[in-house]
């Protein structure tokens, strides 16, 4: 069984050599967790044995002030399976330092991009606007403080089909909350991935990811240091002894409090305050952490007064959309007087000193006394993987005999009454996402979402997809989420950068299991030569309902001239189609075998790594030298909704030929990965078979884009515009 202080002390980069030899490395390659439950009594495996490093480490008992301070960043670095890497040379982590929540990848000379991703829970439909609103904010705080201008969100979120008017108005709601904060805040919510699940529980997962743009020389860390600098305590003013709720308002005004302050050079460090759900609501433990990662990042230390906590309880006894912020000590009146500019408050609570520790007083005694050499346990971390290979294991096919269908446009038209494969703009269409300018794929439509980088020729693709599997019984599958979101970033036009997401789990997941899946992720980014911040995780206690295994993987895509940008629609009539990749004979784990067949309980499909990465690279090759005129990754629904999604854009039609050699509806409607449908025209079609023939990617002709008609084998499945209704119903 491994725990977690196992994985501290894996290869011997044990946490008392980290502390001996003070080596600071980038970030952790396979730090994993399990059950982070710190408190109501209760200590999370692997935190007890980080204790007794700590009590090793100090030479003395910890009181339970220390103890809850220990916990909490216990929590905090262990909520997320981490598998840094920094996987090629022009676009590598900025990560010197463990300064910030949000990870940060480079871009340009100039430029660096931002990022965060949050998982959210919750029982029902009900609960979840107001989460997901709380979650914004908070991934909005990350990206500020490091200095970042936030500019769009991504939505992934998983719950029951929406088979009556109440369950879709419930879920209309569940978004509200979050399209109000983001359409006031300024920020558009650009895509995302929603998925619908067999389920008569009601529960409902999200998972969120933003972005933002970071002038490099501008950048904000969380390191403090300056002797004799002031540690302050900023955020909204309490409200008759209740803080005012958490709002756009505020966030906006934090954000805009955060930029007048820089721009004046008066920040030395900025950091937030999370408990990051470990249960803690103590204003003394949570200030005091969020202390302790400035101490441990940083060259000087802090010294906190907890009379100046007491003196103001009602400002501090509230937390949440609070920072902490270290200011040059000429600009404490320039603090308050932004403050009071953008209706927030701040406090002075310590001061940084010129001893490496963290320390608390009460009462005129020593309450807390941590050196950051002990603080920064909890961030030393181990080199990069080496990670090449694992050991083989294939999934074993559904042995279900699947009958197949008379009449295959009989299964067209059904697909086009699942929900999980029709438009879902009648859940978008709440959020603005025309918000600002930056969003290229408002018009031309892509595969990712396209933003361009104001004041300059480049661009950034996005994605976000998720699976939703059982990660304890078939931990590879994780793969096909991260191979889905690097295919539509790629088809989009941009180059992969970095990997991040979030992990909703329940039931029988353990710390075993974990492993193995950040083994997973972690060599497939390797493989795909991207650099990798981790997967923020979130285990949830549904009681009643059925287990949770939602991840969603997030890939941000480089574009170095955002004219590069491929759109997934076809262009015009008489255009030829061709699909990359080789269909498989498998039925698994498709929409089509579900609501078709009624055969819910399916493997996941198998993925070749190997085989996708050679089609990525591939697939960029021949958009960068524009032998094609469109791209589309098959996912959701197969080839034959791959197929509409690209001609429905403009009412096009298409004329096919299936592969004789695979069943028809397995080549169809399955969703065999490592297949992307594009178009070439006639001028360049010499051109692009004689590089397909060289690049050793197996491809194969479909056939034609028409006016409008659909042709499958000589057959008509009738006209785009009937489909066109039925994908856009509500």
């Amino acid at each position: 069984m491994f725990t977690e202080y196992d994985y501290f002390c894996k290869d011997n980069h044990s946490i008392k050599n980290a502390v001996i030899h003070n080596k600071k490395y980038c970030k952790t390659d396979v730090m994993n967790t399990c059950d982070s439950s710190i408190f109501n009594g209760k200590k999370s495996v692997g935190l007890e044995q980080t204790l007794d490093v700590v009590v090793q480490q100090t030479g003395r008992k910890l009181n339970p002030l220390e103890e809850s301070i220990i916990s909490l960043l216990h929590y905090k670095c262990t909520n997320r399976l981490n598998h840094r890497f920094t996987g090629n040379e022009k676009n590598n982590l900025l990560v010197c330092e463990t300064d910030t929540q949000a990870g940060i990848v480079d871009l340009t000379e100039d430029y660096a991009c931002a990022f965060r991703s949050e998982p959210v829970y919750a029982g029902t439909t009900k609960e979840i606007a107001g989460k997901l609103a709380d979650a914004s904010g908070k991934i909005y705080r990350e990206i500020s403080i490091c200095g970042g201008q936030p500019l769009a969100t991504l939505l992934s979120l998983s719950t029951g089909i929406p088979d009556n008017t109440s369950t879709q108005a419930d879920l209309q709601n569940a978004v509200t909350g979050m399209a109000s904060y983001n359409n006031t805040f300024g920020i558009p919510v650009i895509g995302g991935d929603i998925r619908f699940h067999d389920s008569e529980h009601h529960s409902i997962t999200a998972n969120l990811l933003s972005i933002g743009l970071i002038d490099k020389e501008a950048r904000l860390v969380s390191s403090c240091r300056g002797t004799g600098n002031p540690v302050y305590l900023v955020g909204p003013p309490d409200a008759g002894g209740k803080q005012i709720s958490s709002s756009a308002f505020i966030t906006r005004s934090l954000y805009e409090l955060i930029c007048d302050l820089h721009d004046e050079g008066a920040i030395v460090a900025i950091q937030s305050i999370d408990s990051g759900g470990s249960g803690l609501t103590g204003s003394v433990e949570l200030i005091a952490a969020a202390c302790a990662d400035m101490v441990a990042n940083g060259t000087n230390g802090i010294e906190l007064n907890v009379e100046l906590f007491d003196e103001e309880q009602k400002f501090t006894d509230l937390i949440p959309s609070k920072l902490m912020m270290i200011v040059k000590e000429k600009y404490g009146k320039k603090l308050e007087k932004t403050c009071r500019k953008w209706n927030m408050r701040c406090m002075q609570v310590g001061v940084v000193t010129d001893e490496q520790k963290l320390v608390v007083m009460k009462d005129q005694t020593l309450a807390v006394d941590l050196p950051a050499s002990v603080l920064f346990l909890f961030y030393s971390t181990l080199p990069e993987s080496s990670i090449d290979s694992l050991p083989a294991e294939s999934i074993a096919p559904s042995s279900v005999a699947v009958p197949i269908p008379k009449e295959h446009k009989d299964v067209a038209r059904l697909m086009m009454t699942c929900p999980n494969l029709l438009s879902q703009q009648w859940i978008f269409e709440q959020f603005d996402s025309t918000v600002g300018t930056n969003n290229l794929s408002t018009n031309f439509i892509t595969d990712a979402p396209v933003l361009q980088i104001k004041g300059t020729r480049n661009g950034l693709a996005v994605s976000f997809c998720q699976i939703a599997t059982d990660i304890a019984k078939y931990p590879e599958s994780v793969n096909l989420a991260v191979a889905e979101a690097l295919r539509k970033v790629v088809c989009s036009g941009g180059a992969p950068c970095v990997l991040t997401g979030c992990l909703n789990y329940s039931g029988n997941v353990d710390e075993k299991t974990l492993h193995t899946v950040n083994e997973y992720i972690a060599l497939f980014c390797k493989k795909a030569g991207i650099s990798s911040s981790g997967i923020y995780m979130s285990r949830t206690t549904a009681k009643g309902k059925l287990a949770i295994h939602n991840l969603s993987a997030g890939v941000i895509a480089f574009l170095n001239d955002k004219h590069q940008q491929m759109t997934m629609s076809f262009k015009g009539k008489g255009d030829m189609i061709y699909m990359l990749g080789k269909s498989g004979s498998s039925l698994d784990s498709s929409e089509y075998i579900r609501i078709y067949h009624g055969i819910k309980d399916t493997p996941p499909q198998q993925i070749d790594l190997d085989v996708e990465e050679k089609l990525l690279s591939v697939t960029q090759k021949i958009i960068a030298r524009k032998l094609v005129k469109s791209a589309h990754s098959v996912s959701k629904g197969g080839l034959f909704m791959a197929l509409l999604e690209s001609a429905m854009v403009r009412s096009f039609g298409f004329d096919i030929t299936v592969d004789g050699e695979i069943r028809k509806d397995a080549f169809l409607f399955g969703e065999s990965p490592s297949r992307i449908v594009v178009s070439v025209g006639m001028a360049r079609e010499t051109a692009f078979i004689d590089f397909m023939m060289k690049a050793g990617v197996p491809f194969m002709t479909l056939g034609h884009v028409t006016r409008e008609e659909i042709r499958i084998d000589d057959n008509s499945y009738g006209f785009i515009s009937d489909y066109r209704k039925k994908y856009f119903r509500k």
